[in-house]
Parts: structure tokens; sequence; C-alpha cells
């Protein structure tokens, strides 16, 4: 059973999940996503570590006092470590899915002495897109697409639910059901200012910097971050290890998470 609490740090204010006894683990959700992702690894995980799952700002229920600021990866990476410094924990291990593993990157390369090994799944590396959607937002009319999505994103969340009615067949209705309702939550100052990011992080040209243990995951089909940006980082950071699960798309976590949880169970007992 996760414990849902509230703190207020600076400009942000979050609301996030703990459960759990022993090494503090930070668990880190995706574009359009809450910490509720992470709950079933929560569970799993809990005999052994403390668990934190937080909303990023603008995401879930945590939000910015200044509803219009544009928040990137970078403004994220720095909440998260101010997050840290306000709950006292300095991370065993950072777990971040897709954007979440972007900043999880950024946390550690701007924060080297708080974390001591990483999990990425499925990570935003490079900035592209699954069918190179990443060529046509980066385009005049893409970025014009962008910037007025802001007029009609209240009519986006409204029209979220009809994605009750669709779920992908490698998603379960509760998966889908709690992706429309994070989507619902999500405020476009964080959405764009994520999407931005993720378009431009290029953190391929950092990988290098990166000295710790770090395991890296990906579905073979993952149709939103291609695979190649999981394999190339792990190609570039020293001593990473690889597993890509058959079969799966984007969403490790709720499609095969039998396999995902031993795996991640496997590398923290493997670096204890």
């Amino acid at each position: 059973m996760t414990d849902l609490q509230r703190l207020s740090v600076g400009e942000a204010e979050f609301v996030y999940r703990q459960c759990g006894t022993g090494p503090d683990i930070l668990l880190i959700h995706g574009f359009i996503s809450s910490g509720r992702m992470w709950e079933a690894l929560m569970s799993e995980l809990a005999p052994h570590y403390r668990l934190w799952s937080l909303d990023l700002v603008g995401f879930g229920d945590s939000r910015h006092r200044d509803d219009a600021r544009i928040l990137t990866l970078q403004d994220q990476a720095e909440f998260v470590a101010a997050f840290c410094a306000a709950v006292g924990i300095r991370p065993y291990a950072v777990i971040g899915h897709s954007m979440g593993g972007a900043i999880t990157l950024t946390l550690t390369l701007n924060h080297a002495d708080l974390v001591e090994n990483l999990v990425l799944v499925a990570p935003v590396i490079t900035g592209q897109l699954a069918f190179n959607l990443h060529q046509l937002l980066n385009t005049r009319v893409g970025q014009l697409a962008l910037t007025t999505s802001q007029h009609v994103w209240p009519y986006l969340l409204r029209l979220g639910s009809v994605g009750k009615l669709t779920p992908p067949p490698y998603l379960t209705r509760d998966a889908m059901r709690r992706g429309v309702e994070d989507f619902q939550k999500t405020t476009w100052p964080a959405a764009y200012g994520g999407l931005q990011s993720i378009l431009t992080v290029g953190l391929d040209r950092r990988l290098h910097e990166i000295d710790k243990p770090v395991l890296i995951i990906t579905g073979t089909y993952d149709e939103v971050i291609p695979a190649s940006d999981a394999r190339l980082a792990a190609s570039l950071i020293r001593g990473a290890q690889l597993l890509e699960i058959a079969d799966v798309h984007h969403h490790v976590p709720d499609e095969n998470p039998a396999v995902f949880h031993r795996a991640i169970s496997a590398f923290l007992d493997s670096t204890a």
C-alpha cells in the first residue's frame, strides 16, 4: 500500500507516493503520465527498498505556482533534485521511463553525487520519435502547431475520454484508463515544454560522462521511442547492461511486468 503525500518545495507543489523500507529508490514517470504508473513495481520492491514515486511538476497532481511557466526537462531535473534535498534522500537508484529516462540522465549529469545507480526504461536519448514524427514537429508548420495547441488544449483534455473505447490490444483497460486520466491532468506548459525538450535533447553527446551502473530496458516493438535509442545509450555508457524484451511496445512496465520486475530486482541485487 502506497502512502500518498504532498510537499511544497520552492515554487513546486509535489504529490508523491512512498512505501517500503530500505535503500531509497526514486521513480520518474514519462510524458503525459504520473507516479501511478509505478504502483506494481513499488509493491514488488517494497519488502527490500523504500520507494518514492512523484508526479513531475505539471503532470498528475503536482503543480507549479506559476501555472503559465513552460517547464523543460532541465527544469524537471532541478525540481527532482530539490525534492530529494527536501525529503533528505540520496537515491540508491533512480528509475525513469521514456521522458523520465531523459530526466534521470539529466539529473545524474547535473548532480553526479546524488545518484548511485540508474535504470532507464525506453529512454529518450536523441530526440527521435517513431514514424519520424520529430522531423515534422521540427518544421515551421510543426512548431506553429505546437505553439497554437495551447488554445485547443482544454478541448483535447475533455475529448481524452474517447481513448477508453479503443485501448491498444497490448494494454489492459486499467492501464488505458490510467493513461487517459493522467492526460486529463497534464498542464499545457508541462506538456509543451516537455515535448520541445524531447525534440532537442541530444543526450547522446554526453552519455560518455556517465560512470555508474546502468540498466537499460526497451521493447523491441516500441512505437514511441525507437529501440535504437536504448541500443545507442548502451553503446555509449561504459558497462551499461541492455535488455530488449521481445514483442513489447513502449509501456514496458504494463505489458510484461513479470520480466520487467525480475530484471530490475536482479540489477539492484547485483549492485548492492
